[in-house]
């Protein structure tokens, strides 16, 4: 499956330590800096509305392809990497944890 954005495009930010075509999942450096600095790319200013659909897409990700779907994982292409349920669910938990924190972290930035 394809991701859309903007989850695509948070991973596309994340891609730092090689490319997906080589590496897949470990291309991706799904930190709390690399989730901030994306959200502020564009606006200098985080977009709530955006945010909010991020939270939407990666719990679509969680139920329809999660230990709870029955789905047996996924492979999502633009990461060029198959994901067994436990697998996305471990996925699903550090982008969670990564964008909460990169909220703090934009909230505690002196402007």
């Amino acid at each position: 499956m394809r991701l859309e954005p903007p989850l695509s495009n948070l991973f596309a930010r994340c891609m730092t330590m090689c490319v997906a075509e080589c590496c897949g999942i470990d291309a991706y450096d799904i930190h709390p800096i690399h989730v901030a600095s994306y959200l502020l790319l564009y606006r200098g200013a985080v977009d709530h509305q955006e945010v909010d659909q991020l939270r939407a897409q990666i719990t679509s990700l969680e139920t329809n392809y999660g230990s709870a779907s029955g789905a047996g994982g996924v492979t999502l292409e633009d990461l060029n990497q198959a994901f067994s349920e436990p697998e996305l669910d471990g996925l699903v938990r550090k982008l969670r944890l990564a964008l909460d924190q990169a909220l703090v972290l934009i909230s505690q930035a002196p402007e």
